[in-house]
């Protein structure tokens, strides 16, 4: 697929701000088949894999739960990387891929909740600075496609399905939304097995298992591509609609319960996922960073005891917004690590920006509210760059004033939930990981001095992003 009609890969668009030059870095990265000492080398491809729903209760290289889904090809990603402890997202979909994509929190942008995907006219603001767009303007060399689920803009926005496109990819394929989501007109439900997709800037109708179509694409892209490459790999699994995979991608022979059809999809990504990751050329793969991500935690389906059907996708608590993210490849140090730095998707932009030799913070006009994580795959033990983590979510999505909103912000191990009715709660996670006992009724002095410091820090954090929310 080209670029949209009238654009050149790299050009500004009517509307749209033109990036000023870029100061460009040497990078020095460290070669993954050594497992530690440092080799130079230049830029090398950036492949980022989003998973959909999938909380950390899934994996069991998190054991963070008793009964994970199989992820063997997942799990075999973190022993030769790092796995974030402390990863943060959105809790639903839409406002989770912009962060990764802008570097931004979407507050900033007016996106508080998922974007409806066949009706609505918001989307994701073209004057948003992607990642593309970065790679593009810094005359980077990076060639760039993005496949499978997009949900950045809906059918009857100004841009339609043309946005991944108008947002700088220079290739788009896969569903532009969720999968029950369709413009062409069918005669049966539409699932994974039978879907509308977006190539050639076209919808059409096909049968094929969707992260099965991902991975097909993902493969053909990295064959096109010259290198150095970006590739953006969203996968639709394992949001609903919730139906059994092919046998061939599973293991799991009971199906009696919403949480067996959905730990089967995992099962059936995780599958996916491996053979994308073996089908790659040696050399080139020795060559390619893996982003392994997902947008946010695990729905109510997806749910197994002990876990509080309360405390789920579409929440602020920890099974809502504490998200699995992995980082393997030749800038990590030292495979099979961890790291407890408090980090959030946002995150995602400046660490792909620096793994190709950019200084996103130098970019025209750009104010960034990630950091780079390449200090963390040097060394795992490297200390957070932020004091606190925040998110919200609200709507409807725009500049506001907003009918419902609630926020949390936590510096790691105490975290503020402020809800919606004005009710604040104080968890501390270190001794309460559940977040089962709200500490506010019965706080201490001390304690009352943390939420304060919480509350405090949430307030100025969202004040800032509010101000500059749609050029406000």
């Amino acid at each position: 697929m080209a670029a949209a009609p009238g654009l050149r890969p790299g050009t500004s668009r009517p509307g749209r701000r033109t990036p000023r030059p870029l100061r460009v870095l040497v990078l020095t990265t460290l070669a993954l088949a050594c497992g530690g000492g440092a080799e130079p080398a230049g830029p090398g491809n950036v492949l980022v894999l989003v998973a959909d729903d999938l909380g950390i209760d899934k994996l069991a290289v998190y054991a963070e739960h008793p009964q994970p889904a199989p992820t063997p090809n997942i799990d075999a990603l973190a022993r030769r990387g790092v796995l974030f402890r402390n990863a943060y997202g959105a809790p639903v979909c839409s406002p989770s891929r912009a962060a990764m994509l802008t570097g931004r929190y979407p507050r900033r942008y007016g996106l508080g909740a998922r974007i409806h995907g066949a009706r609505g006219d918001f989307e994701l603001s073209l004057d948003e600075t992607t990642l593309p767009e970065l790679l593009d303007a810094s005359d980077s060399g990076y060639d760039h496609s993005a496949v499978g689920k997009w949900h950045l803009a809906s059918l009857g926005s100004p841009s339609s399905i043309q946005h991944p496109l108008l947002s700088g990819f220079r290739w788009y394929a896969g569903s532009f939304a969720n999968l029950k989501v369709a413009a062409g007109k069918r005669d049966r439900p539409l699932g994974y097995t039978f879907w509308e997709k977006v190539s050639g800037g076209r919808p059409h109708f096909t049968e094929t298992y969707a992260t099965t179509d991902t991975v097909d694409d993902a493969l053909a892209r990295i064959g096109a591509m010259r290198e150095p490459w970006f590739l953006w790999v969203a996968f639709n699994a394992a949001h609903a609609p919730w139906s059994e995979p092919p046998e061939s991608l599973h293991t799991r022979r009971d199906l009696s319960t919403q949480a067996d059809v959905f730990d089967a999809m995992v099962e059936a990504l995780d599958s996916e996922i491996g053979r994308l990751l073996r089908s790659m050329d040696a050399a080139v793969a020795a060559r390619t960073t893996v982003i392994f991500v997902s947008d946010n935690g695990t729905p109510v389906a997806g749910l197994r005891p002990p876990g509080n059907q309360q405390h789920r996708k579409g929440t602020l608590y920890q099974a809502g917004v504490r998200v699995p993210l992995i980082i393997a490849g030749p800038a990590v140090s030292r495979q099979n690590s961890e790291s407890a730095a408090l980090v959030h998707l946002v995150d995602v932009f400046a660490t792909v920006a620096e793994l190709a030799g950019i200084e996103p913070e130098r970019a025209a006009g750009l104010q960034l509210d990630g950091h780079s994580l390449l200090p963390q795959l040097e060394d795992p033990s490297s200390p957070s760059a932020r004091e606190y983590v925040y998110q919200d979510q609200f709507r409807p999505n725009g500049p506001g004033p907003y009918e419902w909103e609630e926020r949390m912000v936590g510096d790691g191990r105490y975290k503020l939930i402020e809800t919606a009715e004005g009710k604040g709660e104080l968890y501390d996670l270190q001794r309460d990981p559940g977040e089962v006992h709200d500490l506010l009724p019965r706080a201490d002095p001390e304690q009352q001095q943390i939420y304060m410091r919480l509350r405090r820090a949430a307030a100025e954090i969202a004040a800032g992003l509010e101000a500059d929310a749609l050029g406000r």
